[in-house]
């Protein structure tokens, strides 16, 4: 069977972005505290796996601060920074975590918004799936200054993903994402944007029931069963199937080329 290519959609993601935090900021900010700690835990591992213990850390398209935040209550860095180009998810930032240094700010047309670098870790995490240019974002994360980098996206190009958008055009989705990826995508584009990279960890993200609740509670019921098998269930079920059909999150820390 002949699969089609993976799609861009046609909205911007900062578009899509400026409209959630500027309508629902109190709900998205909750959305990601709560899927934040296993973003948070993988990059903890491979920090691990490098023997890096860094000081400073910047994170870019940080949105409401769950991500640092995570990673700050697990004792990552002592120095913590963070921009957004959105002043909805700044403002929201510093009321849940007021020890982060946070601006908005574009680190495409600033690198270094704070004057505090060179940073010893920078974190894109789920940044890139949003954005209509990913390559050149990430040839400009080169002149921030950090030494390393931590980028983590969904693989949303998967077997199933790709058999969905025969029928359906996913790039109308409530995430807000454009660009959709495998494993070997991704690390080919951090490759061909300047980036080494080191290591790399792929997992399936799992929603507890709470989330679950908070998340797809006044949905029908058939659509809350779908999603509680297919958050919950069987990505516990089926584990590493999972992340090479359907779904999964993929985590990789690099340096400058």
């Amino acid at each position: 069977m002949c699969l089609p290519p993976p799609r861009v959609s046609g909205r911007g993601g900062r578009d899509h972005f400026a409209e959630i935090y500027r309508q629902q900021a109190d709900r998205e900010a909750e959305w990601l505290r709560r899927t934040a700690r296993p973003k948070a835990d993988s990059i903890v591992h491979l920090l691990r796996r490098s023997g890096l213990a860094p000081h400073s850390v910047l994170e870019i398209g940080a949105g409401t601060g769950a991500v640092i935040g995570a990673i700050r209550s697990l004792g990552v860095g002592t120095l913590h920074y963070a921009v957004d180009f959105s002043e909805h998810a700044i403002q929201k930032l510093h009321e849940a975590e007021p020890r982060v240094v946070a601006a908005v700010a574009d680190v495409t047309e600033t690198p270094d918004p704070f004057g505090s670098g060179p940073y010893d870790l920078g974190i894109a995490s789920h940044v890139i799936e949003h954005l209509e240019q990913p390559g050149h974002f990430l040839r400009a994360l080169r002149d921030v200054p950090m030494g390393h980098l931590v980028a983590e996206v969904p693989l949303e190009d998967l077997l199933v993903g790709r058999l969905k958008s025969v029928v359906m055009d996913r790039s109308t989705n409530a995430a807000g994402h454009v660009q959709f990826f495998t494993r070997r995508s991704f690390l080919r584009l951090l490759d061909r944007s300047g980036w080494a990279v080191h290591h790399v960890r792929v997992y399936a993200p799992v929603l507890d029931a709470s989330t679950l609740a908070f998340s797809y509670g006044q949905d029908p019921p058939m659509r809350r069963l779908a999603k509680s098998l297919t958050e919950r269930w069987l990505p516990q079920a089926l584990g590493p199937l999972w992340t090479r059909v359907y779904h999964a999150h993929c985590t990789a820390i690099c340096t400058k080329a």
